[in-house]
């Protein structure tokens, strides 16, 4: 069992952020020539990149965030493993 659940956690002191699995980043903006109007994002590959691939690959993180207090109670590793542990009993 990890070193975590032996621990007494107060309601903040232990932070899970964890993005929607959803896009977010979305560009409703229409470029209008004149003739026709187009997307933004249909139009230019960076904005396509950047909503699509740069923002969800690299920036969309889930993120832990520990108290000093039990961050200094614990091994090295200890909360990774005890998130581990947590999403395999409940895969």
């Amino acid at each position: 069992m990890s070193p975590l659940f032996t621990l007494k956690i107060g309601p903040a002191e232990l932070l899970i952020n964890a993005p929607p699995i959803s896009l977010e980043v979305q560009f409703k903006v229409q470029i209008n020539d004149g003739s026709s109007a187009d997307s933004l994002e249909s139009i230019s590959p960076v904005v396509n990149a950047l909503a699509k691939q740069q923002f969800d690959d690299f920036v969309k993180r889930v993120r832990v965030f520990v108290h000093p207090r039990l961050k200094s109670q614990l091994p090295d590793g200890a909360v990774d493993e005890c998130l581990r542990e947590i999403v395999s009993a409940n895969e």
